[in-house]
This record gives C-alpha cells, sequence and structure tokens, in this order.
C-alpha cells in the first residue's frame, strides 16, 4: 500500500474561442455559472454578415432564373450549349458563396458544447473579439481525475480499471472510490517515477479542480528483503552495507535499494537472506 499526491483535473475542458471578429453584444455567463448543453455564451455583432448573406441569397436567385431562361431557349435554337454551360457554373458558384456566408454567419453565435461550469471570463459585452481569441473557459465537473507519480518498483505493478482510494483534504477524513484511467508508459529519468491518472467514480460533491488529494494504491503482495534503515549509508558512490563475512570482518557492500517501507528499506541487490549487517559503531 502507497499513498501519494496529486491535484484534481477536469480533463473535460474547453477554451472558447471566437472563429469570426467582431463586437461582442452578448457574454451571459459569469465564473461559476453553470451552463446547459446548447446555451448561447457568445453573440457577435452580425449585421454586416446578414446584409452580406442577403446579397449572395439574391445574387444566386438571379443565377437560377438566368438558368431557367436559357435552359427554354435552347430548344429553340436561341442560345449555344457554351452559353447554357456558363449558366450552370455560374449558379454553383452563387450556391457556394451563399454557403460560404451561412458558415461566416453561424460563428457569430457561439453554443456550449456540453454542460458545464464557466470557469474563466476573459471578455466584457462591447468589446471587439478578434479571430481565435480566447473569451471562455468551461469544464465539465462530471469527470475528475488526479495524476500521480509512481516509483518504478510500483509502476509496473499497477494495470488499467485497479481500484484505488482518493482523500481530498479540503473535504475531510473521508475516502473515495476511484480507478486507475491512465499509465504513462515513459519514466522520468531523473526521478525513475511514472504518471499515472486516476478517475473519480462519481465525483463526489464539493470535488474541485485544483485541489490538494492523496491516492492510495494497493498492490499485489509480494516477498521482499528488508533491511533496518539506519543500517543503509551513502557516499558518493551510492549506497552500501556493512557486512560481516564468515570471520565476522566488516566488509563494505555495495547495494540497490528498492522502495522504503516505514523505518525499513527494501534490497533488490547486494545481500542475500540471512547475512548479517552492522547497525551501530560505524566509526569504529
Amino acid at each position: 500500500k502507497r499513498t501519494l499526491t496529486g491535484t484534481l483535473e477536469a480533463p473535460r475542458t474547453v477554451h472558447i474561442h471566437s472563429e469570426q471578429s467582431g463586437r461582442i453584444i452578448q457574454l451571459p455567463f459569469y465564473e461559476g455559472d453553470k451552463v446547459a448543453e446548447g446555451a448561447v455564451l457568445v453573440s457577435l455583432d452580425d449585421a454586416l454578415l446578414r446584409a452580406s448573406h442577403a446579397k449572395v441569397i439574391a445574387a444566386r436567385k438571379q443565377t437560377e432564373v438566368d438558368l431557367k431562361r436559357l435552359q427554354k431557349l435552347l430548344p429553340r435554337k436561341l442560345t449555344t450549349e457554351d452559353e447554357l454551360a456558363r449558366a450552370i457554373t455560374e449558379v454553383e458558384l452563387a450556391q457556394a458563396e451563399e454557403s460560404l456566408q451561412k458558415i461566416l454567419l453561424s460563428r457569430t453565435v457561439i453554443k456550449a458544447p456540453f454542460a458545464g461550469i464557466i470557469s474563466e471570463r476573459l471578455k466584457e459585452p462591447s468589446d471587439i473579439a478578434a479571430i481565435n481569441e480566447h473569451m471562455l473557459t468551461l469544464f465539465d465537473p462530471t469527470v475528475m481525475t488526479a495524476s500521480v507519480q509512481l516509483p518504478e518498483q510500483l509502476h509496473s505493478r499497477v494495470a488499467l480499471g485497479d481500484a484505488v482510494q482518493v482523500r481530498i483534504d479540503s473535504l475531510g477524513d473521508h475516502s473515495f472510490n476511484a480507478k486507475i484511467l491512465r499509465i504513462h508508459p515513459v519514466l522520468n529519468t531523473q526521478t525513475r517515477q511514472g504518471s499515472v491518472e486516476i478517475l473519480l467514480q462519481p465525483v463526489p460533491p464539493g470535488a474541485s479542480p485544483g485541489q490538494l488529494c492523496r491516492v492510495t494504491v494497493q498492490t499485489a503482495k509480494t516477498q521482499r528483503r528488508l533491511i533496518p534503515l539506519n543500517t543503509l549509508q551513502f557516499d558518493s558512490l551510492g549506497s552500501f552495507v556493512y557486512r560481516l563475512n564468515a570471520d565476522s570482518k566488516a566488509l563494505r557492500t555495495a547495494v540497490v535499494t528498492g522502495l522504503q517501507i516505514g523505518e525499513s528499506m527494501e534490497i533488490i541487490d547486494g545481500v542475500k537472506d540471512g547475512d548479517k549487517i552492522v547497525s551501530r559503531g560505524f566509526l569504529g
């Protein structure tokens, strides 16, 4: 069993950016407000785009009228196939321009992609929004994760879906059920630790992104060779112990350590079962 500290995160977070430039005329929600899926988050002034859209609709209708007129004239040899082909192309171009203006017009209104809570409000009504400018941040409070760092000795002993317990400091001593959602496959070369993401199921009331939490991971029991922590020595060459040989002579013996468990240290290599090691009197 190992308890590690982490921070709650809301993985389903979206930054609301403007896809069209213009003056903001509606921005109804503030930090902390709950919004429903599909609610209007931002409206931009669309007067110019509406006028442009109306213009291209009129142009498209005119090209359709011209096409119908030429189609009636062709059987009577009063027009040519080339003129008819050009008229068809004009209709297609007008329809494409109308679709483009319709898309641009739709981008003046931004709706919530999912139900959530506003965490950032960076603009105000009457501000001018540039294209791709960050205006709001929305997160889903029903999905909460925590990222913890597992030492390499434990990293290989956990699996996706393993149950863990999470305690959130600001919510008291109560533990909440969670499971391992994702195991990052690459360990940090400096710390020899790997990231593991924990998913709370369900999210407890009062949990918020940024809160400190403590994750208790329980792995399968395994045999470990342990020595008292005070027998372990360190210097510039690494960790070592003084092991007694058959003649009761103390020999410096390099060791490879594993997990610290209470007042004991796991030894992976260097000494074997039954060895005698010095626990005090190191100075003589």
